[in-house]
């Protein structure tokens, strides 16, 4: 027994030795990535400083979609900011699906609200109810399409009802988008969140959309990577219809994810910015993502295996890869067979300052309070995001589908929509 053990012991600290070099390149490949990314994602305040107005022709005309499920509290806060937008020419479209709150009679209170003091008329806001939701169909996905059927703008934005707006974040956007010849922009938002766990595991899941699934290499134009924020998405309209509408994304619980997919698989010229960036002292996009970490918990559910393909194994394996090389490099060292070995302690000890400054890095151009305080919780953050990435895949296999907003979706379904939607996709719609 006690030779088994033996043997046991001399294998793993085989392996602790082994491991501490891909630890360290992936460490070191983390920080590449988001010092990459930093550079190729800039933030749209600096990119159209707010003293540029009027340098250019007056942007062409943008709808505004904001589809809301029992969103009342969300609205109060949000709708205002998009009421008080300084571009010209905007149509605001609230589509209430299916609520059973408030959600009506607080976009209709904001109907003919007066004018914010930009010396224009405050924006034309219609609301529109969705009593029964089609089959076939995800419920935010067709409620962002029958928005879209009511707008009148050359420009498509659409956004989520808990989202928060600088008073100059439209304008900007369209002037950006259209300097640049752009068929579409997603920013990043500000997450405003509590606790500092939450904090931790959500920016380490941004990290790992923008990083570790390759979301930056969009703005690379020879990349097929596509990405989308569902914060905000500005399409012209010729875009939006080339790609099939939301109509082609009708089963899609990602479908902010699938969105960005599907320009890029179109060959439209796509763009990712930030909106943190400070934007008379405070950024050009904000929300309010979670409340609690359970409500993250649930939050994502619905994203980790759409955004995966449907393969619990690609989640498995990135779940591994995060583990090896953002857990592993901090518990190795407490082994005296690793402390033994200067080379391999080495490695380690260099992969946890690299991982470190990284999500340090990261943090603080995601605009998060105390970056360098978060990271020091960082391997505990991964291990939340990871817990919370194979909890999403356990309920959605053991529920056989996903549930939303009280509304469920078999995984079968969703999965031949997917099938047929990358088949469309590769062979090119006529």
């Amino acid at each position: 027994m006690f030779r088994r053990m033996g043997r046991v012991a001399a294998l793993i600290t085989t392996v602790l030795r082994w491991l501490a070099p891909f630890a360290l390149v992936g460490a070191a490949s983390q920080l590449a990535q988001v010092l990459r990314s930093q550079r190729l994602i800039p933030d749209l305040s600096q990119e159209v400083p707010d003293g540029s107005r009027g340098a250019h022709a007056p942007p062409r005309g943008v709808s505004v979609v904001v589809p809301a499920r029992d969103e009342a509290p969300a609205l109060r806060r949000a709708l205002p900011t998009l009421l008080a937008q300084d571009h010209p020419s905007m149509q605001l479209i609230v589509v209430n699906d299916r609520s059973k709150d408030a959600t009506q009679k607080t976009a209709e209170a904001l109907m003919g609200e007066p004018s914010s003091g930009h010396g224009q008329d405050a924006p034309a806001l219609e609301v529109h109810t969705i009593d029964r939701l089609p089959e076939g169909w995800i419920g935010k996905s067709y409620a962002l399409c029958e928005g879209a059927r009511r707008a009148t703008g050359e420009w498509l934005l659409f956004t989520d009802a808990d989202v928060c707006f600088d008073p100059t974040a439209v304008r900007r956007a369209v002037e950006y988008a259209e300097r640049e010849r752009l068929d579409h922009l997603t920013l990043v938002p500000k997450l405003d969140l509590d606790g500092y766990l939450l904090r931790g595991a959500a920016a380490f899941f941004y990290l790992g959309y923008m990083i570790t699934l390759g979301m930056y290499r969009a703005n690379l134009p020879a990349s097929r990577s596509g990405t989308s924020i569902g914060a905000f998405n500005l399409l012209r309209r010729s875009a939006y219809r080339s790609i099939g509408t939301y109509s082609a994304l009708r089963l899609s619980p990602a479908d902010d994810y699938t969105l960005g997919k599907a320009v890029k698989s179109a060959d439209l010229n796509q763009r990712l910015l930030t909106g943190v960036g400070a934007a008379r002292g405070h950024p050009l996009i904000r929300l309010r993502w979670y409340d609690s970490l359970g409500e993250f918990f649930r939050g994502i559910e619905k994203n980790v295996l759409p955004i995966c393909g449907y393969s619990p194994f690609k989640v498995f394996a990135i779940v591994l890869s995060v583990q090896l090389t953002g857990v592993l490099p901090f518990l190795a060292p407490l082994s005296p067979s690793v402390r033994s070995s200067r080379p391999a302690l080495g490695a380690y000890v260099l992969a946890c300052a690299l991982n470190l400054a990284s999500f340090a890095r990261f943090s603080r151009h995601q605009r998060h309070p105390n970056p360098l305080l978060l990271s020091a919780g960082y391997p505990i953050h991964v291990c939340v995001s990871c817990y919370a990435l194979l909890r999403a895949v356990a309920v959605v296999l053991r529920d056989g589908g996903i549930t939303w907003r009280e509304t469920f979706y078999p995984l079968g379904t969703l999965r031949a929509a997917e099938a047929v939607r990358s088949r469309e996709e590769a062979g090119g719609r006529p």
